[in-house]
């Protein structure tokens, strides 16, 4: 299952609009790094952990600065929490991208 979360920081640079992955059979979530645009795309299905995003129809012609459109993701690359800690969901956020920011 994926929801789209708002996550905005005093720190612009930390703030987006990721999709969260949730598996609950596993009771683990993970993020799909996002900017503002998710709201523009959908996410296709490839195999159990494979998707691809996807610009919905509405916005094909719509002029992005960075298009991700048929960018493909694998789950089991992303890091993983387990669903106790889905209520710190911007908290864990930010520090995965702070993270990577400073990698």
């Amino acid at each position: 299952m994926f929801v789209r979360k708002l996550a905005t920081s005093e720190d612009n640079k930390l703030s987006g609009t990721p999709f969260v992955a949730f598996d609950l059979q596993k009771n683990t979530f993970c993020f799909i790094d996002f900017d503002f645009t998710s709201i523009y795309y959908l996410i296709s299905k490839i195999s159990d952990n494979t998707f691809q995003l996807k610009v919905e129809e509405a916005y094909v012609n719509y002029n992005f600065e960075a298009s991700r459109d048929g960018e493909i993701f694998d789950l089991r690359a992303k890091h993983k929490y387990p669903l106790s800690k889905a209520g710190n969901t911007s908290k864990l956020y930010f520090e995965e991208k702070l993270d990577r920011t400073n990698s």
